[in-house]
């Protein structure tokens, strides 16, 4: 038996000796580093490329005996040109349990360790602000989304990693341009942290992970700590955040500012601040409870804008969420000397709370203090306010489960509070809130729940029987109060009366009863003001206002509710608002009755000075047929004017009548349908008749029926200048809403006036679906010709609005139209007719210059020249030659058969060909362009033809062609300027006449003395038409490089918003980054 034991411990240890040795020759025999350089240096480019950055690598090292160990030495990312490396590391070191894995056949597979030694990353701030990082960070952002969302590859069952290991790390946020040649980081950093220690034990499926993390931030020894455990892990990385235990928080001394270096402007709150803390937290567990014991301190936190402030605060607490219970050992907060300090226990605050020793009370808390700690508050309150004073906070609680006692305090009476416009309360005025409940057997004693303003003292009591099923009984009464301590809250009242040394006088009450049990509610509220006087600039006040209102019934089924003012015999008088006699009714009388699904009203009068309300029917909410009708009888505007001037006087004479009727459950917006019969009246000159209805107020469908003898529609909508700056300033932003909007609306408008411009005989019918108005038909008189715009359309619901304009102007008088637009008379008289087709986006000037497309025609068969004497001014630039001067040269103003075709691009309007006219016996042809709002580039020529010289010439002239003559037309329409080339002319006339004859007969008719002359005139005239054709060119090139100008523009622009979206991308990817850290 020994010695077949000896064989087979032979034969083992012959085995094992075979299987090392083997494998041992296989490493050694196959070079296993050369092997794994080969596959870097393979690798390395595909990553370089990921990375648009170089990469560099050291010789790797590998071991066999007694783990398989790989040594990856000297890993560097470069940084971009000139700039440090981005990360490095002295070595990566990996250990593979390989003869677990062998002998476990595969199936258990362990890393007992990855250590990453003197890792150090540095980021560049740059001049611009950009990170030497914004590329890798934005990379990921500027990749296609995947047609599928790939689930990343799960964590192997069998993979467990013993230990990971970063030794001696290092991470710098550096000024670049503080970097010296010498490289010291510390000397150029923003922020620095340097002796980052990072173990992570046991990561694997199912199991509990140890982590802990040290580290020295912007200081010479390690001055955080972090520790904790995780787990068990259902998945690596974990969903969410998992079970984290035995967690332990320790700072001495931490600079902020290395955190918030990262932040930006976030971060600034952090630059002089400093964490101490030490923090326990046995568990963070869903489903458990939570304690946390410890303390923190801030030192030098500042909000932007405020004072520095030092934070303390020392817990002893726990709470338990589904139990709702909270214990406080012990609390104490400390903000800048302003203390809050708390101890006792909530027990079942989810259901019925029960108080066990609590006491939460606040010490040298003033509101100057908070303000200045809190600029963003304090810039919430309008200019001029001033806060100061002491707030006082108390909240007690004891008793046990049988019965507690609660009461608390918050208390400013001594403080001093002034908001301009709102509030002004001295430092002696009371303003306190203050409870003292009894709680006992599921019910409640409430001996007082008191509100303090002034002599305001408004106070609840009662008895709560039975929280669940509810049984109560509470009253609410204020003890009649002073109307003049009220009113002199009121900043401005409270001056006048100082000023003037009056007061006011009357008294005011509030009085309410609240009961019930189970669904049955009764509920009455009552509140006066008696022999009320008060005379100031700011307010008028003489009279009685009594208010009451009540509710009886169960909420949910069967109810009656009602209302009722009473101030028809006071007289109120708020200038510029109100302005209501002591013989005005200002009264209401409401009753409201539900029963089931049904909600009937009785009763519903109000009157409001000449305006009146009534209203009849029922509702009924599961959306029967049955229908609410409020009644609107004919109002005087100038009546009701004089009570509430504040109706704007445009609206101040006429009448108003009408009917709504509204069917649906008013608490559900898409079951409500309101009709409108009839509302008709009278504004000012304005008169009209609507008939409507609106249905389904979640995504309206709107139908609209208006008629009318005459709208102006100016005098109504009256938008004055300021209005209209404010409206074209404000920001353009898409209105999304606007496309749930269906309506249709149809207009028969006798005359209307619009823009300034008078409209007759007017039929249209507009179209709003999917945010696009459209005019399905739309006909009107205007300036004596006929109009159609029936096609025009508009993307309503766009910031910038895409428009199409289509107008069909036939025989409509040009002089009337040309004057009506401009404001100026018209150079042209006649009819015509003009055809616009014309697309854009935007309003602005700059977008009409920018987008306007498309094109318009002008046609006239006969009219007249009003303005500059287009024919005249040619003619008599003939005077030039002596032969001709003295003589009568008759001037053309009728015109034939113009027509032009305008091209609108590039900010301006191009005539597609020349435009032809005649004017008398000469002809007119026109070229060039118009501006896009109206100013003239045009050039031409007129013909004069021959018959025409003869005359002119008394017979001594008789050419044989058409002599032209070139012609400019610029600036505004309403008075242009004309310019012939007269001395051209008078060379052409003079050649004209003298084709073929001796020189003498040149000097005969225009004199000896003028041959010279008119040569030179001849070469001067060729001069001036190749500097007008230079010109021209310019004028070309100029217009060309500003499209060039113009389109380098946009790209910049366009790069721009690239750029940022790209800084964007890297920000929400840095954020991403600092919320994974924890940061």
């Amino acid at each position: 038996m020994k010695r077949a034991l000896r064989i087979l411990g032979i034969g083992l240890l012959s085995l094992i000796v075979l299987v090392v040795g083997g494998s041992a020759a296989v490493y050694y025999l196959v070079g296993f580093d050369r092997l794994v350089d080969e596959a870097i240096a393979q690798a390395l480019p595909s990553v370089e490329e990921a990375l648009g950055r170089k990469v560099r690598v050291g010789a790797v090292k590998t071991g066999f005996f007694p783990t398989l160990s790989v040594e990856v030495p000297q890993i560097a990312v470069s940084g971009a040109e000139g700039e440090p490396d981005l990360f490095s590391a002295s070595a990566v070191e990996v250990d593979v349990a390989l003869w677990k894995a062998l002998f476990s056949f595969g199936k258990t597979l362990e890393i007992g360790d990855v250590r990453v030694r003197e890792p150090r990353v540095v980021v560049l701030r740059r001049a611009d602000g950009s990170l030497s990082i914004d590329d890798l960070l934005s990379a990921k952002e500027k990749e296609p989304a995947p047609e599928t969302e790939e689930r990343p590859a799960a964590w192997p069952e069998n993979l467990r990693i013993g230990r990971i290991r970063i030794e001696s790390g290092a991470l710098y946020l550096v000024d670049a341009e503080k970097l010296g040649d010498d490289g010291d980081l510390r000397q150029a950093a923003l922020s620095y942290v340097e002796a980052i220690d990072l173990g992570v034990e046991n990561l694997g499926l199912r199991e509990r992970i140890a982590v802990e993390v040290s580290l020295a931030a912007l200081a010479p020894q390690k001055n955080f700590r972090l520790a904790f455990q995780a787990g068990p892990l259902d998945s690596i990385p974990p969903e969410g955040i998992p079970p984290l235990r035995d967690l332990r928080i320790e700072a001495s001394e931490f600079a902020l500012r290395s955190v918030g270096a990262f932040l930006g402007e976030a971060g600034r709150p952090l630059e002089e601040a400093r964490l101490t803390a030490e923090l326990a937290i046995p568990a963070l567990v869903p489903g458990e409870p939570i304690r946390v014991d410890g303390k923190l301190a801030v030192a030098g936190l500042r909000m932007d804008g405020g004072s520095p402030v030092d934070l303390r605060t020392v817990i002893a607490a726990g709470i338990d969420l589904e139990a709702g219970d909270v214990e406080i050992g012990s609390l104490l907060v400390d903000v800048g000397g302003m203390r809050l300090s708390g101890r006792g226990a909530v027990r079942s605050a989810t259901s019925l709370p029960r108080v066990e020793g609590l006491e939460i009370r606040s010490e040298a808390i003033r509101l100057e203090t908070l303000l200045a700690l809190l600029p963003q508050l304090r810039a919430s309150l309008p200019e001029g306010s001033d806060l100061r004073g002491p707030l006082h906070l108390e909240v007690l609680g004891s008793g046990d489960a049988a019965a507690q006692k609660l009461r608390a305090r918050v208390d400013l009476g001594e403080a001093e509070i002034r908001v301009p416009g709102a509030l002004a309360k001295p430092a002696s005025v009371p303003l306190a809130l203050s409870a003292d409940v009894d709680l006992a057997q599921g019910g409640a004693t409430v001996h007082e729940i008191r509100f303090r303003l002034s002599e305001l003292d408004l106070a609840l009591d009662g008895k709560v029987e039975s929280f669940d099923p509810p049984a109560f009984d509470l009253k609410l009464a204020a003890k009649p109060f002073s109307f003049d301590a009220m009113v002199r809250l009121s900043p401005a009242i409270a001056q006048s009366l100082a000023e003037t040394q009056t007061s006011a006088s009357g008294q005011g009450s509030v009085e309410g009863h609240l009961r019930g049990k189970g669904s049955s509610v009764d509920a009455r509220l009552s509140a006066a003001l008696l022999g009320a006087r008060l005379s100031v600039p700011q307010a008028r006040v003489e009279g009685d206002i009594r208010l009451a209102a009540r509710f009886s019934g169960d909420p949910a089924s069967a109810w009656q509710a009602g209302l009722d003012l009473d101030a028809g015999s006071a007289r109120l008088s708020v200038p510029e608002w109100v302005e209501k006699a002591p013989q005005t009714p200002l009264v209401a009388r409401v009753e409201v009755q539900r029963q089931g699904q049904l909600v009937r009203v009785p009763a519903f009068d109000v009157r409001l000075g000449e305006l009146r309300l009534s209203a009849e029917g029922s509702l009924d909410l599961g959306g029967g047929d049955s229908a609410l009708v409020l009644t609107l009888p004919r109002a005087d505007l100038a009546r009701l004017r004089a009570t509430f001037p504040a109706i704007p006087e445009r609206f101040g004479s006429g009448h108003l009548e009408g009917s709504v009727r509204v069917q649906g459950d008013p608490a559900r917006p898409g079951s409500l349908a309101l009709t409108i019969p009839s509302f008709s009246g009278r504004i000012g000159a304005s008169d009209f008749a609507f008939q409507g209805s609106v249905r389904n107020l979640d995504a309206p469908e709107i139908h609209a029926s208006v008629r009318s003898s005459f709208l102006d529609l100016d005098a109504l909508m009256g938008e004055g200048e300021g209005e209209k700056e404010e409206r074209e300033a404000a920001p353009k932003e898409d209105r999304p809403e606007l496309r749930k909007i269906r309506a249709r609306a149809d207009l028969h408008l006798a005359r209307a006036r619009f823009t300034e411009r008078d409209l007759s005989n007017v039929v249209a019918t507009a179209i709003l679906e999917d945010g696009v108005f459209r005019l399905e038909e739309a006909r009107f008189d205007l300036y004596g010709g006929r109009v159609s715009a029936a096609g025009s359309q508009a993307e309503i619901w766009r910031g910038k609005m895409p428009y199409q304009v289509r107008l069909a102007v036939r025989d409509v008088d040009v002089g009337a139209a040309i004057a009506g637009e401009t404001g100026k008379a018209s150079p042209l008289a006649g009819r015509g007719n003009v055809d616009v087709e014309l697309a854009g986006t935007g309003t602005d000037r700059e977008d009409f210059e920018r987008n306007l497309r498309g094109a318009w025609t002008l046609s006239m068969k006969e009219g007249r020249v009003t303005g500059p004497d287009l024919s005249g001014t040619a003619i008599r630039s003939l005077s030039a030659v002596p032969a001709l001067a003295g003589r009568s040269i008759p001037s053309e103003r009728n015109l034939r058969d113009l027509f032009g075709r305008f091209v609108v691009e590039n900010g301006q309007m191009n005539l597609e060909q020349p435009m032809r006219l005649e004017l008398g016996q000469a002809e007119l042809e026109l070229g060039g362009a118009v501006g896009i709002f109206g100013d003239l580039r045009l050039q031409g020529r007129t013909r004069l033809p021959p018959a025409l010289l003869a005359s002119i010439s008394g017979g001594r002239c008789r050419p044989d062609a058409p002599v032209e003559v070139p012609i400019s037309i610029f600036g505004p329409p309403s008075s242009p300027s004309v310019r012939a080339d007269g001395e051209a002319v008078a060379i052409a006339l003079a050649k004209t006449c003298l084709a073929g004859k001796v020189e003498d007969a040149v000097e005969k008719l225009v004199g000896e003395e003028k041959v010279q002359k008119a040569r030179e005139l001849e070469q001067t005239a060729r001069r001036e038409a190749e500097e007008a054709a230079a010109r021209a060119r310019a004028e070309a090139e100029k217009q060309k490089r500003e499209l060039e100008r113009q389109a380098q523009q946009a790209k910049k622009e366009a790069e721009k918003k690239a750029q940022q979206k790209t800084q964007d991308a890297a920000k929400k990817a840095r954020d991403e980054v600092k919320k994974r850290l924890g940061f």
